[in-house]
């Protein structure tokens, strides 16, 4: 789609989103609004379809698909899709006659938005068209920006021009000729024009007359999101703390637990608010008011009465491994999705929205972020978007192009850390091109003299594209290098989060096999979240505090699950057989030994663990039950009750499992057609060439924490040839992507057709999606596809380890040379 929908259109095409059709507009309606003094005015009129999808005729349609130059066949079936339908009338309860309409797509129908902005690309060249004899020039906000004079996603259009009465004229009868072919009918009551500040009101009165439009002198929302935002006031996003509220109290009358609740919180109120938080960063007041309602959601069994928050909104706000629920922190979720556009536009310059910006702001929000720069009088978009970008610059680093503009101490460039020159090295090694050789290959002896011994083996694994590029500035991450909001989120809240208990115990806890339902019931029990008697007394409310049970002691969590009488009969007697003495230990330090013991004793079966949590549950059921419903629960029903959630737990652990399984089967099966190939197939036969490399982690402390070695093997009509080096790579794809790259280098120049074989999936799958490499291996890859190239056969292939058996022999060897 994006071959033949202009870029300005950015619904349904991939690679463009609905947040870039915000950005754009709030830029030209900033521009718009600050237009205060001179002779040049300035327009935008918001056009609204009236019955868009309905009113699109089908002869027109037809003429759209044969303009693009589609197969009339194809065409055919298009048209087969949209013109078999038929439609009948309910008049006073009778269904008249079926009859076929002459216009019309169906929504819900998943051709008719395709169908559609094809429709639309007409409107959109006949305002290129305009532009181009200047009859509608559109406008420019900064000296190196496109003009552009229309932007349309979907049947929402927005159109800037001069405001003069001859582009007024122009702009009318452009309108007017699309829908006379098209079917289409403007709404005037809902379309509107804007006008700059400077345009006389006389002016204004004789220029909108030829539109027919209404005037206003603000654009409100557009495709949902304000436009007329400058962060000072948080009355702007009003409409989204409404719309919030109402979602989460339509749920109130339904039975949701509070499992279901985080999970509605971090999906769908998220998603309700994702595309206004990626375009702005939202004021304080109005993330505060958000969370609150979130807390109060997650509470409370009422949104009409205030509940008791029984843990802190930052625990609950904490990874899952790290002690909390999970729920987003809405500040650091806005913030993360913020700097998504920035990386958008660093990292995609020739899209529209990026010409728009870099063409006013000549950096991008990145690079100002990265620099420190100031901001001048700049948009609140932009403006969120460098505030977002700075506030993770610590996620940034560099990779190596040229090294003329990275610094070697000050910049992080070597596998996402920063690097440390010795005592005494000369200051002029102060850039890492100072480290290079004319031909971009590192200067060893140098770089082992200026660097301690892993710090130099780690400079010397990187890989240095021979192209002559330019630095780039890249996200630290630990896969593919480029930004996501997931990594952007887990980087801020690990900045905020204080360290408490072991990661690995609570990875332990949510990886549990037993019901999700189970997981939450014992996070409260370990964090003192569950509503007993005492704990309610401490909150305030006035009630009996004594065992229901027992009627005896005072109901603590500790008497509750351990200490009463009749509940040490049951462990005691289960399966588990527990003897309780009275420690004094707390439940959640009684209950964390026993978890730790089970999950270390029992080899990964897990029975007496699943039997802990059942007794656990079963008692607070038991409890619940003689509380709320006055039942009698003796020992030996919840012993009943103990064995029956066991099963419980064991058949739903078992339907999981065979869920997973059938998903492994897909992968294996997938896993096994490894293979990419270029060029044709067809001519002499390629020559089989084995690649495999050997990387090894050492742990003595003489050794340098890895080596790596690379081997290759050639069978040509009977003759072999094999090399091997010693290399340096940082992890065993890297040397295997090495192992590649050394062995066409040494091999392209002689054979023109070649059939790679490899025991890494990792390394094919690599070659096929560039743009989804590792970070550690992109700049290789890129050098190795345009190697590939100047071939005339390519093909690589995953073989089993034996078939390449000889390269990693080869490999070995080298790898235990010094």
């Amino acid at each position: 789609m994006g071959d033949i929908i202009s870029e300005y259109q950015n619904a349904f095409v991939p690679g463009r989103l609905l947040v870039d059709n915000c950005m754009i507009a709030h830029e030209y309606m900033q521009y718009v609004k600050k237009r205060k003094k001179g002779k040049d005015f300035a327009g935008i009129l918001k056009m609204d379809l009236n019955k868009a999808y309905h009113r699109i005729s089908w002869s027109f349609i037809r003429e759209v698909l044969m303009a693009f130059e589609f197969p009339q066949q194809w065409i055919d079936w298009i048209m087969e899709c949209i013109t078999t339908v038929s439609m009948a009338v309910l008049v006073n309860g009778e269904v008249t006659e079926n009859f076929k309409p002459k216009c019309g797509l169906r929504q819900g129908d998943p051709l008719s938005p395709y169908i559609f902005i094809m429709c639309m690309e007409v409107l959109s060249r006949r305002m290129l068209a305009l532009q181009e004899i200047g009859s509608g020039r559109g406008l420019k906000i900064g000296r190196r920006s496109p003009r552009i004079n229309h932007l349309f996603f979907a049947d929402d259009a927005l159109f800037f021009f001069h405001a003069t009465p001859d582009s007024c004229v122009n702009l009318r009868k452009a309108l007017d000729e699309f829908s006379l072919i098209s079917g289409e009918v403007v709404s005037l009551e809902k379309s509107f024009v804007t006008f700059s500040p400077n345009t006389p009101r006389r002016f204004i009165s004789f220029m909108r007359r030829p539109l027919g439009m209404k005037n206003k002198f603000a654009m409100g929302t557009y495709l949902g999101c304000p436009m007329d935002v400058d962060g000072r006031s948080s009355q702007k996003f009003e409409f989204l703390i409404d719309r919030i509220a109402k979602k989460l109290s339509s749920w109130k009358f339904i039975s949701i637990s509070q499992a279901g609740k985080i999970i509605l919180v971090n999906s769908i109120i998220v998603a309700m608010a994702s595309h206004v938080m990626s375009l702005f960063l939202i004021p304080r007041g109005s993330l505060s008011r958000i969370t609150s309602l979130f807390t109060k959601f997650i509470w409370s069994t009422s949104m009409d009465r205030k509940p008791i928050y029984w843990r802190s909104r930052a625990l609950l706000e904490k990874h899952k491994e790290q002690g909390g629920l999970g729920v987003h922190n809405i500040k650091n979720l806005n913030t993360a999705l913020v700097c998504k556009q920035a990386w958008r536009i660093q990292n995609n310059p020739q899209s529209l929205v990026a010409r728009i910006l870099l063409g006013k702001y000549k950096k991008s929000p990145i690079l100002i972020a990265q620099n420190n720069g100031i901001l001048g009088r700049v948009s609140w978009s932009f403006r969120s978007m460098v505030r977002a970008a700075s506030n993770l610059k610590l996620g940034m680093g560099m990779l190596v192009g040229d090294g003329s503009n990275i610094d070697i101490e000050r910049d992080t460039w070597v596998h996402g850390q920063r690097v440390q020159k010795k005592e005494g090295v000369s200051p002029n090694v102060k850039m890492v091109a100072d480290l290079l050789t004319d031909d971009l290959k590192w200067k060893s002896s140098l770089v082992w003299s200026c660097f301690e011994s892993n710090t130099a083996k780690n400079i010397l694994a990187i890989h240095v594209s021979a192209r002559n590029l330019e630095d780039e500035v890249i996200w630290n991450s630990l896969t593919k290098g480029s930004y996501s909001v997931r990594e952007g989120y887990a980087l801020l809240q690990n900045q905020l989060t204080v360290q408490g208990d072991s990661p690995s115990f609570w990875k332990k806890i949510w990886k549990m096999k037993i019901i999700p339902n189970w997981k939450l019931f014992m996070w409260k029990i370990l964090n003192k979240a569950l509503p007993s008697c005492t704990n309610l007394r401490a909150r305030g409310v006035e009630l009996d505090v004594m065992c229901k049970s027992c009627l005896a002691h005072e109901e603590t969590l500790e008497h509750l699950f351990r200490d009463c009488e009749q509940i040490k009969r049951i462990w005691s007697t289960g399966q588990i057989g527990l003897r309780i003495n009275n420690s004094g230990s707390s439940l959640s330090e009684w209950v964390r030994h026993y978890l730790w013991f089970f999950s270390k004793t029992e080899d990964g079966r897990d029975e007496k663990l699943v039997t802990f949590v059942a007794t656990l549950w079963s008692i607070w059921k038991a409890r619940n039950e003689l509380i709320f419903r006055d039942g009698k629960t003796t020992p030996t029903q919840i012993m009943s009750n103990i064995d029956d959630n066991y099963k419980k737990c064991w058949a739903f652990m078992e339907g999981k499992k065979r869920n997973s399984s059938a998903r492994g089967m897909v992968d294996r099966r997938n896993s096994a057609l490894a293979f990419w190939a270029v060029g044709c197939p067809s001519g002499s036969t390629p020559t089989s060439i084995q690649v495999d490399g050997s990387w090894k982690k050492t742990k003595k402390i003489s050794k340098l924490g890895w080596t790596a070695g690379a081997g290759w093997l050639c069978e040509h009509e009977g003759t072999v040839t094999s090399g091997s080096q010693h290399i340096f790579a940082t992890t065993p794809l890297q040397e295997e992507a090495t192992a590649l790259w050394l062995a066409i280098q040494s091999l392209a120049n002689v054979y023109s057709r070649v059939d790679i074989l490899t025991d890494c999936c990792d390394l094919v799958t690599a070659l096929k999606q560039p743009s989804d490499t590792k970070l550690e291996i992109r700049s290789l890859i890129a050098d190795i596809v345009l190697s590939i190239n100047s071939l005339n056969y390519f093909c690589i292939s995953k073989v089993p380890r034996n078939e390449v058996s000889r390269a990693h022999n080869l490999a070995v060897q080298a790898r235990k040379r010094d």
